[in-house]
């Protein structure tokens, strides 16, 4: 039981998981969340499903007169508002680490 256990956790799905990382994390992006993380993999194994690459999967005739894909659409404006609100808290941790220095200073004076 214990070696079924252990052996799960390997294989090429693992090893596909960290080919994946590494063609997403740099030195840019080293503060990926596992959130994001879990989105590219799930849209990465639903294109590999299908066969399609994402330009043939969500490619239009028309451009001008094709549907929306309304699901897309949310999900892009969701993910915006996300993401623009952690950049909100990440600026604010960052001014109030500022202003705790600031102050530690000053009392240090």
């Amino acid at each position: 039981m214990v070696t079924s256990l252990l052996s799960c956790f390997h294989g090429p799905q693992v090893e596909a998981s960290f080919s994946v990382m590494n063609n997403v994390i740099d030195s840019k992006t080293c503060r990926l969340n596992i959130s994001t993380y879990n989105a590219i993999q799930h849209e990465n194994s639903g294109l590999t499903a299908s066969g399609k690459s994402a330009v043939q999967f969500y490619a239009k005739n028309d451009f001008v007169h094709d549907k929306i894909d309304t699901n897309l659409a949310k999900n892009m404006v969701a993910a915006s508002t996300t993401y623009k609100r952690e950049i909100k808290k990440r600026k604010e941790k960052s001014e109030e680490k500022k202003e705790y220095l600031r102050n530690k200073k000053q009392s240090l004076n």
